[in-house]
């Protein structure tokens, strides 16, 4: 169960985690904790991992950890005072030779601090362990691939869009009317490429058992068939009120389901296509009328087609943004690779493929970074909690809920 955080008290082994909203301590906890860390282990500052999440939360953390180590420092040197604020966390320590000592490494060795943002924390592992992690020696590290996948995605866009026959292209300009709209809506589907294949298999099952080729071959020979019945029913039945369907707009839908039906299939149907569907048709009937030409199979059809329609175009529109994602994310790769780059979630791709191949090489980093605190852990993606996960999971011994 949840309990509240006692700094002094709180035990520093095992897994906890700690919940704060804004403004109740969470910084304040963590670097109390470490120079208790300090004070009651033997790790050294280059052996206490704290990650956060930007290169100026880093900075500000760092300054507050090194400002707490050097007061606690001066006061365990000084007086020991009751009225001092640290005596409840510190007091205890006054005159403490032992303590003092590791105060002052710290304070002396501090530049070798292990305080670093997710992205620094990966590249300073990876450039520590190249053979264990398979990096090159010699990589640029690029702040975005925002240009780099700006030009993929132009590239996928002129190969497969443009290059469609004019029923898919109109279809295609009315999900994305330009290339940014497509790179937007991959974005989220990026950092799951590992998925891509088995998801594209999946979407080839299900567009093969809607069989839409045939469901439309069968419509439009029940439409040769039974089309004259069809627009006599729909235009001059007493049973269907009119108020729903509307002899002009009835007139319009026909004209355009005279030319729809003798077409290959179309990506897009008629706006008012459910008003040829048997439910539409039997919600629209007269208050105590019956219409027994609505068992006329065409009207069934018609509202099963629409049916599968909309699940064949959901499933297009998913095979599209697959296809795109992978694409972007291969010419990217390669383009990066060509030039011997590396973009910042790399860094984090490669360490965490990196320990899921070796377990060995888990146990070295946790042997160099024996403890982890990370700040602002609910900003971990799937990669960034595989990674703390990996790591120190296994050196779990107590797991302890605690709230500010």
């Amino acid at each position: 169960d949840a309990q509240t955080v006692e700094i002094k008290t709180h035990p520093l082994r095992g897994i906890s985690l700690i919940e704060a909203s804004a403004g109740t301590g969470k910084t304040y906890t963590i670097t109390h904790l470490y120079v208790r860390y300090l004070l009651e282990t033997d790790f050294t500052v280059d052996q206490l991992l704290v990650v956060t999440f930007t290169n100026a939360a880093t900075q500000e953390l760092k300054q507050r950890i090194q400002k707490l180590i050097y007061e606690v420092w001066v006061y365990l040197k000084g007086t020991h005072s009751q009225a001092h604020n640290l005596d409840a966390l510190f007091g205890h320590y006054a005159n403490d030779s032992a303590a003092l000592y590791k105060l002052h490494r710290a304070l002396i060795c501090f530049d070798e601090a292990a305080i670093y943002s997710i992205h620094g924390f990966c590249q300073r592992v990876l450039n520590s362990f190249p053979i264990e992690s398979h990096s090159l020696l010699q990589q640029q590290i690029i702040s975005s691939e925002k240009e780099l996948q700006q030009q993929a995605i132009m590239d996928f866009w002129r190969k497969n869009m443009t290059a469609s026959e004019m029923n898919r292209l109109r279809w295609i300009l009315s999900e994305w009317n330009e290339p940014q709209k497509l790179l937007t809506d991959i974005s989220l589907l990026m950092e799951f490429e590992s998925t891509f294949e088995s998801t594209r298999t999946q979407i080839d099952g299900d567009l093969a058992a809607i069989d839409i080729t045939s469901a439309w071959a069968e419509l439009t020979q029940q439409w040769t068939d039974n089309g004259a019945e069809v627009r006599e029913l729909l235009l001059e039945s007493k049973a269907l009120n009119r108020r729903t369907i509307n002899i002009k707009t009835v007139t319009i839908l026909l004209q355009e389901l005279e030319q729809l039906l003798c077409l290959p299939l179309s990506y897009r149907l008629p706006d008012k296509w459910n008003l040829i569907t048997l439910s539409k048709l039997q919600d629209s009937l007269n208050k105590g009328k019956q219409e027994p030409g609505l068992e006329c199979a065409f009207f069934k059809s018609a509202e099963t087609f629409q049916i599968k329609h909309e699940n064949w175009l959901r499933l297009n529109k998913k095979l599209i943004l697959i296809d795109a994602a992978s694409y972007v994310a291969e010419t990217v790769q390669q383009k990066k690779t060509d030039a011997q780059n590396i973009s910042f979630n790399d860094l984090i791709k490669q360490l965490s493929d990196a320990i899921t191949r070796d377990t060995g090489f888990s146990a070295k980093i946790t042997q160099q970074y024996p403890l982890a605190m990370v700040d602002e852990f609910q900003d971990t993606d799937n990669r960034q909690y595989h990674i703390f996960k990996t790591l120190y999971q296994s050196q779990q011994q107590a797991v302890s809920d605690a709230t500010l």
